[in-house]
C-alpha cells in the first residue's frame, strides 16, 4: 500500500522539447491547437491520443513548470487518463483498481503517452502540412480504426 506521506503529483508534465513545441503551436496557430482555441488539458489529451497507438516514451527532461496543475485539469482529462491506466494494466482486477486510484501511476503513464504524441505532433509540425491535409490524414486513420473495430463485430 502506498505511503500516505508520499508526495502526489500536482500536475501533468511534458518535456522541455514538448514545451518548446507548444510555444511554436501557439505562435503558428498550428491545427487549431493553440491557446485560447484549445485548452492545455485538451492539447494534452490530443497528444496522449496520438501516442496511445504507439509506445509510451519516458520524460527524460521534464519542463520545470509542468503543463497543467492538478487543480486545473478538467474532469474529462482525468477520466481519460484513468481509463488509459486501467486499459494498460496487465494485473488482476483488484490491482487495476488500486492502480487506477494511484495518481502517480495514472499521471506518469498519461505523461509518457502524451510525450510520444508530442513527438508525433512535432513531426507533423516540421512537415509543415496544411491543416486541411492533416485533417484528412487523421480522418483516414479514424476511418481505418472504425472499420477494424466494427468489421469484427459480425
Amino acid at each position: 500500500m502506498m505511503d500516505v506521506m508520499q508526495k502526489q503529483p500536482d500536475r501533468i508534465n511534458v518535456t522541455k522539447k514538448a514545451h518548446d513545441l507548444i510555444e511554436k503551436i501557439d505562435d503558428h496557430k498550428f491545427f487549431g491547437l493553440n491557446t485560447p482555441d484549445t485548452t492545455r488539458s485538451e492539447l494534452f489529451l490530443f497528444a496522449m491520443s496520438l501516442g496511445i497507438d504507439t509506445f509510451p516514451t519516458p520524460l527524460d527532461n521534464k519542463y520545470q513548470g509542468g503543463l497543467v496543475l492538478d487543480k486545473s485539469i478538467d474532469n474529462q482529462t482525468k477520466a481519460l487518463m484513468t481509463a488509459l491506466s486501467i486499459a494498460e494494466s496487465s494485473t488482476d482486477e483488484m490491482e487495476k483498481l488500486d492502480e487506477a486510484t494511484n495518481k502517480e501511476v495514472v499521471y506518469n503513464l498519461a505523461d509518457k503517452y502524451a510525450n510520444t504524441g508530442f513527438m508525433i505532433l512535432e513531426d507533423e509540425f516540421t512537415k509543415a502540412k496544411k491543416d486541411e491535409d492533416l485533417i484528412w490524414s487523421y480522418f483516414t486513420q479514424l476511418e481505418k480504426q472504425y472499420t477494424d473495430i466494427f468489421s469484427n463485430e459480425k
